[in-house]
């Protein structure tokens, strides 16, 4: 039980450093990019709307009569305003709706881990259990028949998971490769 506490320790020390180092190299290139939207966001939409009118100036039969772009800066405000008075609050709802869903998921996800807590140090008594529920519901028969599938699917789940461990990988040293040269 010893050996099992600390692996399992160490699996979850694993776990939460390599999350922390993606959320570390996540971050910092999220808040570059946060700053340079500030900073030039008018530009590229600028840019943007200059391409857009490129575009619908090389159409014949788009073009507005009294000579000026088709679309511009004003015009585009103008556009959002109307659609965010409009349909405000559908668009509160739906981000109400994503965070109740995501505050789910963060829920869903910290009773998992307790639970493979549980589970993992308590193998042995869950399985016997089992054992015990099994010998009350079933014939020995089909409690044995029963437990042989269970184990033949923990041996294929197991493989593949494993395998699919393996392949991932195999993919990611290739990738890291090949981005490499």
């Amino acid at each position: 039980t010893v050996n099992r506490a600390l692996s399992m320790l160490l699996a979850y020390l694993v776990l939460l450093v390599v999350l922390a180092g993606i959320v570390w190299l996540i971050i910092p290139s999220v808040m570059e990019s946060m700053r340079d939207l500030q900073t030039n966001g008018l530009s590229y939409v600028t840019r943007v709307i200059d391409s857009i009118n490129q575009i619908v100036s090389k159409i014949p039969f788009i073009r507005p009569e009294d000579g000026t772009d088709f679309l511009n800066l004003e015009k585009l405000l103008n556009f959002i305003i109307e659609v965010l008075g409009t349909s405000g609050s559908l668009i509160v709802s739906n981000l109400a709706s994503i965070a109740g869903g995501a505050l789910a998921v963060l829920k869903n996800i910290i009773v998992g881990i307790f639970i493979s807590i549980y589970v993992l140090l308590s193998k042995e008594r869950l399985n016997a259990g089992c054992r015990r529920i099994f010998r009350a519901l079933f014939t020995e028969k089909k409690e044995t028949m029963l437990l042989h599938y269970f184990g033949k699917a923990h041996k294929k789940f197991g493989g593949y998971m494993i395998g699919k461990l393996l392949d991932s990988f195999m993919v990611t040293l290739v990738c890291m490769l090949l981005f490499t040269i």
